[in-house]
């Protein structure tokens, strides 16, 4: 079933889900109970997981990691120099 969107003059955006023979130019405004006419919006052809797509659309930055953090205490330990020598 299809998620159709509507845009009340008073109360802003709404989305319906209705069947495809349900689906109409205006409805009714859950908030006020007026009516609305439908935005036409392309199709959503790719399903992005729903937390995903709320920090596209709300232009989430990501989190920025210093190195000091990240590594949080452990040491990074090197190769040893000599191939054939055990590293401890």
């Amino acid at each position: 079933m299809p998620k159709y969107q509507f845009c009340c003059a008073k109360c802003g955006d709404f989305d319906v889900w209705l069947g495809m023979a349900e689906a109409a130019a205006t409805a009714v405004c859950p908030v006020c109970d007026g009516e609305a006419p439908r935005v036409y919006t392309p199709p959503g052809l790719v399903m992005t997981p729903y937390a995903l797509r709320r920090r596209i659309e709300g232009s989430a930055e990501p989190k920025v990691v210093k190195r000091e953090q990240h590594h949080h205490g452990h040491h990074h330990r090197h190769a040893p120099s000599r191939p054939w020598q055990a590293g401890h």
